[in-house]
């Protein structure tokens, strides 16, 4: 009975001497290990821009969140800024490209240069057109990826000078080639 209660005994601190030796095990360093649970674990999603408030975004989701801050730059007939949204679109367009299908890689080329365009417009009347450009690329990009369609909405101004077409993420239409003159102008449209 003896030697069951001592088999018993070291067995226990043999248990809680291998716990701890696990616990602070040191690496070669002679640090010792982070515990798991506070390790960051790798992420193969590049980090967000501050203006999204997402806490991590696909550079193609930041692209779009860029789009949509020129979009609604433009809905509100201001172009203040404008140069740096079009920038962040031309590089968050070219980051997506290596890791992209040819077809969508030239679609998001498309939209990268597009967006030096809107990047230098002079006035709203250019700025109108050079983002007609950029968003005949980015409605060919989510035509030939519907899920980066997913939760968009594309419209169409019938009276809009050159591409007619733009998306957003909400369903209430906000026209950027009109602006606040004609904000409601148009209609939701196809994605073709």
């Amino acid at each position: 009975m003896i030697g069951s209660k001592l088999i018993v005994v070291v067995c226990t601190a043999f248990a809680l001497a291998i716990g701890a030796c696990k616990k602070d095990d040191p690496d070669r360093s002679g640090a010792p290990k982070e515990p798991s649970a506070t390790r960051a674990a790798p992420s193969d999603k590049a980090p967000v821009p501050p203006s999204t408030g997402e806490p991590r975004a696909r550079p193609a989701e930041q692209m779009l969140a860029a789009y949509e801050r020129a979009r609604a730059l433009l809905a509100a007939d201001d172009t203040t800024g404008l140069a740096d949204v079009a920038g962040e679109i031309e590089r968050t367009a070219m980051a997506v490209v290596p890791a992209t299908p040819s077809g969508s890689a030239e679609h998001l080329r498309g939209i990268a240069s597009a967006a030096k365009g809107l990047g230098s417009a002079g006035d709203v009347d250019a700025a109108r057109s050079a983002f007609g450009e950029v968003s005949r690329h980015v409605v060919a990009l989510l035509t030939a990826d519907p899920t980066l369609a997913e939760g968009k909405h594309v419209f169409e101004c019938p009276m809009a000078a050159g591409y007619k077409k733009w998306i957003q993420p909400t369903a209430k239409l906000e026209n950027p080639y009109m602006g606040t003159k004609m904000l409601s102008c148009g209609g939701e449209s196809t994605w073709r």
